[in-house]
């Protein structure tokens, strides 16, 4: 049995959280793939999530880290990293789903030295994006695509929830 997390940021409504939830829903179809969904806050479900699909949510509420200042966020942040680490300890996953460019890199460094291959897949429109996002994305998927090993053969790297769905299944 294949095990798949998904990280998000909250089970809020958003375009990056309805496609990956719509690509955990389809793959806890499948009896052979056991899939998580792993929320870092605390918020309100406006999305459907499939009753095969473990669902694990930070202690943190979206809203309480939306009121902190500077100092007080990167603190929460930090133990965030360390909270998701310790959920990727128990679950053991064989492979990641990460949508967004900042929690991609967030989650490469909870995963880092844990050897769990991640697919990658930026959210948001590319003309918007600040100069600092741009060369992050470009960063990332160098890191994915050359990945030190740790990209499973034959999986993609792509921007289209579907197609993420499909390197999935062909692992």
């Amino acid at each position: 049995m294949k095990k798949i997390v998904c990280v998000l940021r909250t089970l809020g409504s958003g375009g990056a959280q309805k496609a990956l939830t719509f690509v955990a829903n389809s793959l806890a179809e499948d009896k052979n793939m056991q899939v998580t969904l792993i929320a870092l806050y605390k918020s309100e479900f406006s999305l459907t999530v499939s009753p095969n699909v473990q669902v694990i949510t930070g202690d943190l509420k979206i809203d309480a880290y939306r009121d902190m200042s500077g100092w007080q966020r990167k603190t929460a942040q930090l133990k965030n990293l360390f909270w998701l680490r310790k959920q990727l300890k128990t679950v053991k996953p064989d492979l990641m789903c990460v949508f967004l460019a900042d929690l991609v890199f967030f989650c490469t460094m909870a995963k880092l030295f844990m050897r769990i291959p991640l697919i990658a897949s930026e959210r948001g429109t590319p003309q918007k994006f600040s100069r600092f996002q741009e060369d992050l994305g470009v960063g990332i998927r160098l890191h994915i695509v050359g990945g030190f090993g740790q990209v499973p053969a034959g999986a993609l790297v792509t921007g289209v929830g579907l197609d993420v769905q499909l390197a999935i299944l062909h692992i």
